[in-house]
């Protein structure tokens, strides 16, 4: 599935697509192990890891069979988003604070 989209940063990272009225965001609450996933308005799950590859502008993840058919069946996104050299940096922080001590984020 690919998304052209708004986003949307704080603890989280939001993206959603106007045009197809679906989103995905990724959050970690700081005190905790897991990193909620979240699909398709409120369709979530939390997973101790997940492959996700930041390249210029586009977010690639990786859920593998098991965690789609726990959210909507779709095994990996490729998110499109346009942002200034700004917002990205905002964004591979972001994603740093969410994989902190852990495995299988990739940035290019």
């Amino acid at each position: 599935m690919s998304m052209s989209n708004d986003i949307e940063v704080d603890d989280s990272i939001y993206f959603y697509d106007e045009a197809q009225d679906y989103c995905f965001s990724l959050w970690r609450n700081r005190n905790e192990d897991t990193i909620e996933v979240m699909v398709s308005d409120q369709i979530n799950e939390n997973v101790f890891d997940i492959d996700v590859t930041l390249s210029k502008n586009i977010l690639s993840v990786y859920l593998g069979r098991d965690l789609a058919s726990k959210l909507d069946d779709i095994e990996s996104y490729s998110i499109e988003f346009e942002e200034s050299e700004e917002q990205r940096a905002q964004i591979v922080k972001i994603l740093q604070n969410i994989f902190k001590d852990k495995k299988g984020l990739v940035l290019r």
